[in-house]
């Protein structure tokens, strides 16, 4: 037997017999016992024993897995991996930008085409929230409003109209949306609103109309992924979508059920079974404001409720609506259809507030977008942006704050452009030079490091959980990854074996390597990086 063996069984039973000792000292007592005491004993037992488990568990999984090599790698080193990638063969045609540096020098640890323009994927969410963290603060939260105008009678009939003023809070009746409208409507309600000879208009006018960037492509918009930034937003913009597939491939499917429901939403389903574990491979088409959708590609064989999610086309109506449905629930009837502030062209500002809603705080917000990749979440935070800074929630604002907030703190913004704040769109550009200069200066400014934080770990949490296992990055790195097709990244920040804190990013645009195998490749990066 090993010495380290012998060790771990020592420290078992020493646990084991603490446990013992524990309930022998007590036992002998219990029928005089107080509850309190028999309460406290009985949850020491079961701390006692949990560490024991716990123990036990971190010790099999730490026996499990390789030793993680010390050897520490040297610039040169990464200069040479980064060398061997882009002149890889199935690497032709491609482009490789990588930048790393120190958090305490302004020297460049790294540069290897750290100027060239790349396109970013999720990337971009990092440089977005990281704006917001800034421009916002920490403790910043969404508002939405429920208002009226017109007269209130004092038999409790409303002649005007209820607003539900969206505030860009992307995470509105994320959870919760049917108990959301149900508490509103009880705040009507308790205003002294009986009747309303009016409609309930949903207003989205914090941010622009146009929900989606213009060069989004056809094939994101329609699905759950692809949800515009409305000024209002409800449910997190989507929409589940069920279906029932055949036995062989090339069977049709038979649309089974929709969660929520989209009152006038139409479907024209042509999707087909595929073959054997052949995964989602569905997608569904229709633009903004559109209620015509088509549905092509295949699903496996063999499910009866399928699920995939689309984007709702009006967020602020669909919000509008279900908060008159919820009212009516209450015997509350609404004389006039749901609306909203773009249909109606109502847009009076002499409302009266009744309740204000507010979101979770920034800080958490951008812990899931970042954790989950929300491209939503991104998008509301990126229009937000533009609205605090220049009065105007759209995207061409937004990107005009972001280049002139980063310029005055020393970033050489030239040559940026940002086109969305997900990084859905392939027409962002940025260098990682840039990128790195961002996450620099906000990990300087992080006290709290909230923002640190809210990027996922590497081997453990987030979009990267599964990354760089039993290496030098395992727990060491935090990175916010990002992919769209023919682009990928990571970028964030290194605790070094040695105790260095490095900031990187890296870019990967134009590839034809495989995803897993270059998957290889970008763990092998953060491996040498972890050891520098």
């Amino acid at each position: 037997m090993s010495g380290n063996s012998h060790k771990n069984s020592f420290s078992h039973s020493l646990i084991f017999f603490i446990i013992v000792n524990n309930l022998t000292k007590q036992l002998p007592f219990f029928p005089i016992l107080t509850l309190a005491i028999i309460q406290s004993m009985f949850y020491k037992c079961i701390l006692l024993f949990s560490i024991f488990i716990l123990s036990t568990l971190q010790l099999k999984t730490k026996k499990n897995q390789p030793p993680v090599s010390e050897a520490q790698t040297t610039v040169n080193d990464l200069k040479i991996y980064l060398d061997q990638l882009q002149n890889d063969p199935e690497m032709k045609g491609s482009l490789v930008s990588f930048y790393l540096t120190s958090s305490d020098k302004k020297e460049a640890l790294m540069d290897y085409n750290g100027d060239l323009g790349m396109a970013t994927a999720s990337t971009m969410k990092a440089i977005t929230t990281a704006t917001g963290y800034e421009v916002l603060g920490a403790d910043f939260k969404f508002e939405t409003n429920i208002e009226y105008d017109g007269v209130l009678a004092s038999d409790g009939t409303l002649n005007g109209n209820v607003y539900i003023r969206g505030g860009g809070d992307p995470t509105l009746g994320s959870d919760n949306m049917p108990s959301l409208m149900d508490f509103f409507a009880n705040r009507i309600i308790e205003k002294g609103i009986r009747k309303i000879n009016g409609a309930v208009i949903g207003d989205a006018t914090i941010f622009e109309t146009q929900m989606t960037p213009d060069s989004w492509t056809w094939d994101d918009m329609g699905n759950y992924y692809g949800a515009g930034a409305s000024g209002l937003c409800i449910n997190e913009n989507q929409y589940r979508l069920f279906f029932k597939t055949g036995v062989n491939e090339g069977d049709p499917t038979t649309v089974t059920g929709m969660e929520p429901k989209i009152p006038g939403i139409n479907f024209k389903n042509e999707i087909l079974t595929g073959k054997k574990r052949s995964g989602d491979n569905a997608y569904i088409y229709g633009g903004e404001y559109s209620y015509e959708r088509n549905v092509r590609g295949t699903l496996p064989p063999n499910y009866k409720d399928f699920m995939i999610k689309g984007s709702i086309p009006d967020p602020a109506l669909f919000c509008a609506d279900r908060l008159k449905f919820a009212l009516e629930a209450k015997n509350i009837t609404v004389s006039q259809p749901a609306t909203t502030c773009r249909i109606s062209g109502k847009s009076d500002q002499n409302r009266i507030k009744i309740y204000s809603q507010h979101s979770a705080p920034y800080s958490e917000i951008i812990k899931e977008t970042n954790f989950e990749s929300v491209n939503l979440f991104a998008e509301a935070i990126f229009r937000m942006i533009g609205y605090k800074l220049k009065g105007e929630g759209s995207n061409s604002k937004a990107e005009e704050a972001i280049k002139e907030f980063w310029e005055t703190k020393g970033v050489d913004m030239s040559g940026v452009f940002l086109e969305d704040g997900s990084g859905l769109s392939r027409f962002n550009l940025i260098s990682t030079k840039q990128m790195t200069e961002i996450l620099k200066l906000t990990y300087q400014n992080d006290e709290e490091k909230f923002y640190y934080y809210s990027l996922p770990l590497v081997g453990k949490y987030g979009t990267v959980k599964y990354m760089g296992k039993g290496t030098a990055a395992d727990g060491r790195i935090r990175s916010k990854s990002g992919y769209i097709k023919r682009v990928r990244g990571y970028t964030g920040y290194v605790n070094t074996l040695s105790g260095k804190k490095l900031i990187f990013s890296v870019l990967i645009n134009n590839y034809s390597k495989s995803y897993r195998d270059l998957t290889k490749d970008f763990e092998k990066l953060m491996d040498l990086m972890a050891r520098l």
